[in-house]
């Protein structure tokens, strides 16, 4: 069967019901948000949330390492919101982001023999063809990183960056004529064993999978709406076991990379130096990162904390310069996911001469995500924590590109 028809087959078109969950699976804790479509509105209501904290064996750099754990954390969420709304949901969006997420920017140029107006099955057949060409890519990317030959991926979203003919713009090839194409598409898969591992999951916890959603492509979506569409910048991931970099081109991903070191390993080292338990040395992070610790407890917090993150800052730049292809990064940053909270990873990424080793078309800059652009988005509650954003902003995606098909 080829990618196209896969990915047909992976989205769930069907009639749904307006409600819907989104899952975001972390190596600390189960983050679900409720949300309902509102078509009349062309509006997406956020109405609920819930975070479950997590141990640390269950979850880490991308891997399930215990589905049962996760099963039961993710039946405590579902309880307690079915309990406090009222409403029996059955479907559900997954977040799903770098290690398991890869995304990659393809162009295809087609000649044709004659003007003739382009026919669906030819779309078809140069949408394969361009598909085909993006998965060969990325496997080459992932064997370079890892020696893993020939991956199992399946494709879980695409986006078009442009679309010419006879260097003219369009917005659909189908109906067209001319004799020179050209596509540009980001291309985003999922390792088939994730998938297949957490539907799995889902479905054992009485859920139905209607789709899983790059938080790559639901950051840069949510950025897109908010300022320009041809949007040049560099969106940094700073999950709990992981540090994902997506670089954005022209309104589109480039490439998507990740290192296996996040807030978590801060985290960590507070526990073992402070001795004391993970989930005190996580509050006691909390609390420093609000600025509510005393003068003399900051003081030793933020040397732990240097500690790991000249570690971190390490990675990251190796991270930058292995992005092949790349001549010149563009300076706006855009930082997400929990360990972004922390002041001192600021400080890093734009008072440390780091960048002067990276092709930076000018000093790196950090900017914001504003919610209150995304007029079709309703939320109940503020955001508290940055990583409480991406199982909003993967919710919002999907009521954009394929929730509201679905009513």
């Amino acid at each position: 069967m080829g990618i196209l028809n896969k990915f047909k087959n992976l989205i769930n078109f069907k009639k749904n019901s307006p409600y819907f969950y989104t899952i975001d699976i972390g190596s600390d804790s189960i983050k679900v948000v409720l949300s309902e479509i509102v078509k009349d509105e062309y509006k997406l209501k956020v109405t609920d949330s819930i975070k479950i904290a997590q141990d640390l064996d269950v979850y880490k750099h991308g891997k399930i390492l215990n589905d049962g754990k996760i099963i039961e954390s993710l039946n405590e969420a579902l309880l307690r919101l079915k309990q406090k709304n009222s409403l029996s949901i059955k479907n559900a969006v997954i977040c799903i982001s770098a290690p398991n997420s890869r995304t990659i920017m393809t162009t295809l140029k087609v000649s044709r023999q004659n003007k003739s107006p382009i026919s669906s099955a030819e779309v078809d057949e140069i949408t394969h063809k361009l598909l085909e060409n993006a998965y060969s890519s990325l496997s080459t990317v992932i064997y370079e990183e890892s020696l893993i030959e020939n991956p199992e991926l399946e494709m879980i979203d695409l986006q078009s960056v442009y679309i010419r003919c006879d260097d003219r713009i369009v917005l659909d090839l189908e109906g067209e004529e001319g004799s020179e194409v050209e596509l540009c598409y980001s291309v985003s898969f999922a390792y088939s064993q994730f998938i297949h591992q957490m539907s799995g999951i889902l479905k054992k916890a009485g859920l139905n999978v209607i789709s899983f959603v790059p938080s790559s492509s639901a950051i840069l979506s949510a950025l897109k709406k908010g300022k320009k569409e041809k949007l040049d910048g560099v969106i940094l991931n700073v999950g709990a076991s992981s540090t994902e970099a997506v670089v954005c081109f022209g309104g589109g991903i480039y490439l998507n990379k990740s290192i296996p070191i996040g807030g978590s390993d801060i985290t960590k080292e507070l526990s073992l130096k402070l001795k004391r338990p993970y989930l005190d040395a996580e509050k006691i992070k909390r609390l420093y990162s609000m600025g509510k610790l005393n003068p003399k407890d900051s003081s030793t917090v933020l040397n732990i904390i240097n500690g790991v993150l000249t570690f971190w800052h390490a990675g990251v730049e190796e991270l930058f310069k292995n992005f092949s292809g790349v001549k010149t990064f563009a300076p706006d940053f855009y930082l997400v996911g929990g360990g972004s909270d922390l002041p001192d990873v600021k400080e890093q990424l734009f008072e440390e001469p780091w960048t002067k080793s990276i092709p930076f078309k000018s000093s790196p800059e950090f900017k914001k995500i504003d919610l209150n652009k995304l007029k079709e988005l309703e939320r109940s509650e503020e955001i508290k924590n940055s990583e409480d954003l991406l199982p909003i902003l993967c919710a919002y995606y999907y009521f954009l590109i394929k929730g509201i098909k679905n009513e």
